[in-house]
């Protein structure tokens, strides 16, 4: 019951790893069925595989003994398999910014377009990277975190534009598109954001998240 929370971990990481991207959920949204049986099957289904645990050690029998170890290994390979998946997506990116010893791009421009402007910013960017390339953190991510801030702010044209300069800097990455789709449609750009939606799954065919929106859409 204590450990329901890294159980919730475990199945929704490894379900995204077994489908390849999100299945039974709204990634927008984060609502669906999905996320509604997870809340319920992270405490019942530990509870029932103690149970039967419990039952096999109260009810001696070689059968009953053997089938509960069975279950047991099994889970705990899905256990491990959970795990690995946590792992590389959450704790391995953020014990390598631990030790990244360059400064956020991120943080410069957000400095930038809360005193001078947006349009300030992404000359800003142009210029460190031309400069001071080895200064900063132009990785992928950091743009695609902020424009996401600038989203989550509702400041819409803000976020595109920053979403908009990893696209320009990350043009074969299928999750950059993704998540300008995502802005656009936050915007209510709907032509935009299935445009977007629709290369980023040229990209990468397997991203079920960019299917499920584009469905949402009204696309095919």
């Amino acid at each position: 019951m204590v450990s329901a929370s890294w159980f919730y971990r475990l199945g929704f990481f490894l379900t995204l790893l077994i489908f390849k991207g999100p299945v039974g959920f709204d990634p927008v949204t984060f609502t669906g069925p999905f996320p509604t049986f997870m809340s319920f099957a992270q405490y019942l289904f530990p509870l029932a595989v103690l149970e039967i645990y419990l039952r096999a050690q109260d009810r001696p029998g070689a059968v009953r003994r053997m089938a509960t170890a069975g279950i047991l290994f099994v889970l705990t390979l899905a256990m491990g398999a959970g795990t690995f998946a946590v792992t590389m997506a959450i704790w391995v990116p953020q014990v390598k910014a631990g030790f990244d010893a360059r400064k956020s791009i991120a943080e410069a421009l957000s400095t930038t377009i809360a005193s001078r402007g947006i349009d300030q910013a992404i000359q800003q960017y142009h210029d460190l990277k031309s400069a001071q390339p080895a200064t900063y953190n132009f990785d992928e991510g950091e743009l695609n975190h902020l424009g996401y801030r600038l989203i989550g702010a509702h400041k819409f044209k803000e976020g595109i534009s920053i979403l908009q300069l990893n696209v320009e800097a990350y043009p074969q990455s299928s999750n950059v598109y993704d998540s300008l789709g995502e802005a656009y449609m936050d915007d209510g750009d709907k032509p935009l954001a299935i445009s977007n939606y629709r290369k980023s799954l040229e990209l990468n065919p397997k991203n079920r998240g960019a299917v499920m929106m584009l469905q949402k859409l009204g696309a095919r």
